[in-house]
């Protein structure tokens, strides 16, 4: 182990968990997260932050967003082309070079993938309009916001596929960093709201969560129940503003999501073009 953090990246180069896994042991697989040398890696990475005051609680077992954390604070991470965050009417940059490729997807109102591998070469990024990105989770209600837009630009909009991959959050680090607002959107269950959480955690000043009131969880309510076990995550929930959907989700035990919620997310995204022309 001590080989292993003496040889992690270094001069802000990233490298990729199996070839750095390779350049320490020989074997590409021998950090993978499934085994035990891996997760001993996971626990000494975790160390060192804390150490910096960087991290603040070890764990023995992260979620995906966490694992990506600790990775990305020592430029390693898993994959760069399956690790891709979906985007429409977002612009990039490389330093002053703009991004041609996002700059043809915004001109032609294309559905863009961006794997992990090209974020990486961005130095920022924002909206082809406005000062807002519109973030949702769920790639069919995405698909749905822009089969029912009627404005004649395409609007700026993310899609994270379920729990955010290092992609989505560089990318939204990256639009952060220009003073975008983020307004984020997700279903109600407790895995919907620990990812709403954190989103809202990582960038306390610039992400607004986007209908999370209690009226619409209640317009969103769906017949499928939530075990109790499952509904024990919500404990892990400390935002103020999800309190009120917390507890009616304790009482109701029932999923919400975003599928019913589709056309008042369309009806808030064009009325900021129309009130902000």
């Amino acid at each position: 182990m001590e080989r292993a953090l003496k040889g992690l990246p270094k001069n802000g180069q990233f490298e990729r968990l199996p070839i750095f896994s390779q350049r320490i042991t020989k074997n590409p697989h021998a950090f993978d997260l499934d085994t035990e040398l891996g997760r001993a890696f996971l626990h000494a990475l975790q160390l060192a932050l804390h150490e910096k005051g960087e991290w603040r609680v070890i764990k023995n077992q992260l979620n995906t967003e966490e694992v990506n954390e600790v990775l990305q604070a020592f430029h390693i991470f898993r994959d760069d082309l399956l690790n891709f965050v979906t985007i429409i009417g977002v612009k990039g940059w490389n330093n002053h070079n703009v991004n041609e490729t996002m700059e043809v997807a915004v001109n032609t109102k294309t559905v863009l993938n961006l794997p992990l591998r090209e974020v990486l070469k961005l130095t920022s990024a924002r909206p082809h309009i406005g000062k807002r990105v519109f973030v949702v989770e769920n790639s069919g209600v995405c698909s749905a916001i822009l089969d029912r837009w009627q404005l004649p630009f395409c609007p700026p909009l993310i899609c994270t596929h379920g729990q955010f991959k290092l992609a989505a959050l560089m990318l939204l680090d990256l639009c952060i960093k220009e003073s975008i607002e983020i307004y984020y959107s997700g279903d109600f269950d407790p895995e919907g709201l620990l990812m709403a959480q954190r989103i809202k955690m990582r960038h306390p000043k610039n992400v607004s969560l986007w209908k999370y009131a209690k009226s619409d969880y209640e317009k969103s309510l769906s017949t499928k129940e939530i075990s109790l076990e499952k509904l024990a995550q919500l404990n892990r929930i400390e935002l103020p503003e999800l309190e009120s959907v917390k507890l009616t989700l304790w009482e109701m035990h029932c999923a919400g999501y975003q599928e019913e919620l589709i056309d008042e997310l369309v009806v808030d995204m064009e009325k900021y073009y129309l009130t902000n022309e």
